[in-house]
């Protein structure tokens, strides 16, 4: 067959990564990949970090309770449309199984950990997608026709059943991407500094193994032929924090020497600060938030500053990726009139005076109205059978003159200071 029929038939397909035939951060993320530091990073080993299980698991669950939302322009204003098809399947339910928050905390998740989140569409009539179902990335083979530009997955499910799935019945979010085709885990791009932060985990649980001390030499006036018996009935009679501080009886003449290291040098809490700095800046979160050093002292505007960055910078990007993802999908829209969107106003909220001046400001060159502010505040509507305070007629004030609302400045300063009752 000649190489124009083979590119037809798409014989140049070219897995990207997969069980069958995986990339580099596939076999890294499965097995591990060996580090400077000795350590073999994988997934699993590296989501066992306190500090990346808190990361990750702070953003998904940001990204699954915030309320993803569906809008189209009416009149040139932007609206809730809570009547298209696609509202409940992404506000609320995508899957008989699933809510919407742990819907989308395990797609954000996926996208973190993996750099890949996958969702197959389903379609109950053949037609409009009703349905969503996440996909294990662990599971599925991206492979790329170059001839085509197109794509294709192959997906094994928990019994070996390997299923094809066409472009069009999977949504793929990726991280960082050098391709387009298939995103890089950042743990495993990265191992490096995983396998650094996992070896600072293991020592310091050895250490604390060990009883929290250095261990010493024992010392016997003979000849001992075979060391191993000392060595270990000493380890198993004094070794381990449950047996630290005992009194040591040594026979025949044997002496026990300590090799201390100062507690300080070990710097447990400095490695500590270190590791989940590190970490944080992996996923571009504040490294305060998990315990890593800020570099300067913490304040009230420095804490809400960070609060900022943490929805602006880090779970902006996570959350805009999936609703972009779905916007452009022509199988969940198919027209431009109308788009996903997820609300984050909750994580923006500054503190009660910065609203309020906020507002203030609006308010003076009429940008905005008193029921915005409210639906805002979440307050909701006007209390029925209330006339609100914008449509109620100005009291007026007895010994002053009223003139739309605008009282009489020497009588205002009267009825302030009591001399008019």
């Amino acid at each position: 067959m000649d190489l124009l029929g083979r590119l037809i038939r798409g014989a140049e397909a070219r897995s990207t990564s997969g069980l069958a035939n995986p990339a580099d951060w596939l076999i890294n993320a499965f097995s591990g990949a060996s580090t400077n530091s000795g350590e073999r990073v994988t997934i699993k080993n590296a989501i066992g970090l306190m500090t990346v299980f808190a990361v990750v698991a702070d953003i998904s669950e940001t990204i699954g309770g915030l309320p993803l939302k569906v809008y189209r322009i009416l009149d040139e204003v932007k609206i809730e449309a809570t009547d298209h098809r696609a509202w409940r399947m992404l506000h609320d339910k995508p899957n008989p199984l699933m809510n919407a928050r742990l819907f989308w905390s395990v797609v954000a998740s996926n996208r973190c950990l993996w750099g890949n989140a996958f969702i197959e569409l389903e379609r109950s009539d053949g037609i409009s997608v009703d349905t969503l179902w996440p996909l294990d990335p662990a599971r599925v083979t991206v492979e790329w026709n170059e001839a085509r530009k197109m794509k294709r997955f192959r997906y094994v499910e928990q019994s070996g059943e390997e299923r094809v799935l066409a472009e069009e019945d999977v949504l793929h979010i990726l991280d960082l991407s050098t391709d387009g085709v298939i995103g890089m885990s950042r743990i495993a791009t990265c191992r490096e500094g995983i396998g650094k932060a996992l070896a600072r985990d293991r020592f310091e649980g050895a250490f604390h193994r060990r009883g929290g001390t250095v261990r010493g030499v024992v010392e016997h006036p003979g000849k001992v032929k075979n060391s191993r018996p000392l060595r270990e009935s000493w380890n198993e009679i004094y070794g381990g924090s449950a047996n630290a501080n005992q009194v040591a009886v040594l026979e025949e003449g044997a002496t026990f020497k300590t090799v201390q290291m100062p507690l300080q040098d070990m710097q447990f809490v400095e490695s500590a600060k270190l590791s989940a700095t590190e970490i944080a800046v992996l996923f571009n979160a504040p490294p305060s938030r998990y315990g890593g050093s800020t570099g300067d002292s913490l304040t009230y505007a420095t804490v809400e500053g960070n609060a900022i960055q943490w929805a602006t910078q880090t779970v902006a990007p996570v959350a805009t990726a999936i609703q972009e993802a779905l916007e452009h999908d022509p199988a969940i829209f198919p027209f431009n009139a109308w788009w996903p969107e997820f609300d984050m106003k909750g994580l923006m909220r500054g503190d009660s005076k910065a609203r309020v001046e906020y507002y203030t400001g609006l308010s003076a060159v009429d940008a905005i109205h008193p029921l915005e502010i409210r639906d805002e505040e979440g307050l909701g509507s006007w209390p029925d059978g209330e006339t609100p305070p914008w449509e109620q007629e100005p009291a007026p004030i007895e010994g002053g003159d009223v003139t739309n609302g605008i009282v009489d400045p020497a009588t205002a300063a009267a009825v302030v200071n009591g001399a008019v009752a």
